[in-house]
């Protein structure tokens, strides 16, 4: 009586898992393991040929992976002392902004838009929460290079109507 049993319970447990993972890619176009699809998406960046290819994958990917509104890659401008987007026109940030200041200091990514939980939006100076405002950005993580050099920062916009909110998990893997 038992094995029958044990049989009809493995039997629906497989088929809950397939349930689930099709309710999950229907609804949510993307599969529930975001830290298993930003290991392929490294895969994939390897396979670019320019600094640019690199940013649009990394900006289209995180943005599908994550459920967020908005993902823009910035690069410090030589010459021009701003952090510009890699694509797009998106306006660039002063390289002696608070923001800047602050992504310096830490890894950590920084919550910015007026929303988000810890932010620092309120004690933004009037242009940087004017920034943050236009394009909509809740949190932003820093790009680190070798030997911890900062490289550039990515924005991110808020997640999507209907998906869950950005975790610390989702935050670290960025």
């Amino acid at each position: 009586v038992v094995l029958p049993l044990a049989g009809v319970g493995l039997a629906l447990s497989l088929v809950r898992l397939r349930a689930v993972a099709v309710i999950d890619r229907r609804l949510f176009r993307s599969s529930r393991d975001p830290a298993q699809e930003l290991a392929a998406l490294s895969a994939r960046l390897r396979a670019a040929r320019s600094a640019p290819e690199i940013a649009e994958r990394l900006d289209s990917e995180l943005q599908r992976i994550l459920q967020l509104t908005f993902v823009r890659t910035f690069f410090p401008q030589a010459g021009t002392e701003a952090f510009t987007p890699a694509r797009g026109n998106s306006q660039p940030l002063p390289g002696a902004s608070s923001i800047a200041q602050l992504l310096s200091t830490d890894d950590q990514p920084l919550p910015v838009g007026p929303g988000e939980t810890g932010t620092v939006f309120p004690l933004l100076p009037a242009a940087e929460r004017a920034w943050v405002e236009q394009l909509s950005v809740a949190s932003i993580a820093p790009l680190i290079g070798s030997y911890d050099t900062r490289i550039g920062f990515i924005a991110l916009g808020a997640k999507r109507r209907g998906a869950a909110a950005l975790t610390r998990e989702e935050l670290s893997i960025v």
